[in-house]
């Protein structure tokens, strides 16, 4: 179960950053970036378990 949510945090993550690159232009690390993947990483967790 542990890798089933850990491969859907790598497909967020690297929608994330795509996205951050076709917006802006190049990734750019935010607080609120690192916000936002501690609370989407217990809710998978949590939403799996």
């Amino acid at each position: 179960m542990i890798f089933k949510i850990l491969i859907l945090y790598i497909i967020v993550t690297i929608a994330w950053m795509l996205l951050e690159k076709i917006i802006y232009g190049q990734t750019q690390p935010r607080l609120v970036d690192d916000v936002i993947a501690i609370v989407l990483s217990i809710s998978l967790y949590y939403n799996f378990n």
